[in-house]
């Protein structure tokens, strides 16, 4: 809600808002606004580290056996229910950021953080919205199985918006950040709590 009102509010001037909470909501002039994160969020958010790592780690293609698993939940649109999501992403419990940003810390600006590491499995780390007054969740998914035995590595980037709007045909910078691989996965909450 932190960020949504101000969307609204920025479309719909007139646009008022009732206690938050789940579910539907009520706003100016009877409109009714339905907030539901469905597996095509989920999905997306997954797209998004599938293409990063892959770009970080140009030896793969993505279309190597090991990965056929996340290809498939991500362009399954069969509407196979939301538990399957927590075998791909999981919501992390250990900061992303932190020391990597060397005083690159949130100060008014949003950015989007993205993570790629190899050890055991492959993963990439999705932060969307960074900023200094919300705490973004971080989700990592789960690639697949390192059965090929390629080296460790780990790397990541911050894409920062311009606050005062684009500068030329750019709408932010990128920055890389100082990432070290953990060498022990950080433990996951599920994404998904209660399945519909």
């Amino acid at each position: 809600m932190v960020w949504l009102e101000p969307l609204v509010k920025a479309a719909f001037p007139s646009a008022s808002f009732g206690e938050h909470g789940l579910g539907a909501k009520n706003y100016a002039n009877g409109a009714v606004g339905k907030i539901e994160l469905r597996d095509r969020y989920f999905r997306g958010i997954a797209k998004i580290g599938f293409h990063y790592f892959l770009t970080q780690f140009p030896t793969f293609d993505g279309s190597e056996p090991f990965f056929s698993d996340i290809r498939e939940f991500i362009m399954d649109d069969s509407g196979r229910g939301m538990n399957r999501i927590n075998d791909f992403i999981g919501e992390r419990t250990s900061p992303l950021l932190g020391p990597m940003m060397e005083g690159f810390r949130p100060d008014g600006w949003r950015a989007h953080a993205l993570c790629a590491e190899i050890g055991a499995e492959y993963l990439a780390h999705v932060q969307l919205f960074v900023c200094s007054d919300y705490s973004a969740p971080v989700y990592t998914v789960r690639l697949g199985v390192n059965i090929c035995g390629i080296a460790v590595g780990a790397t990541g980037h911050i894409y920062k918006h311009f606050g005062d709007g684009p500068k030329g045909r750019f709408a932010g910078e990128v920055r890389p950040l100082r990432v070290s691989h953990i060498a022990l996965a950080p433990p996951l909450k599920p994404t998904i709590r209660s399945a519909t």
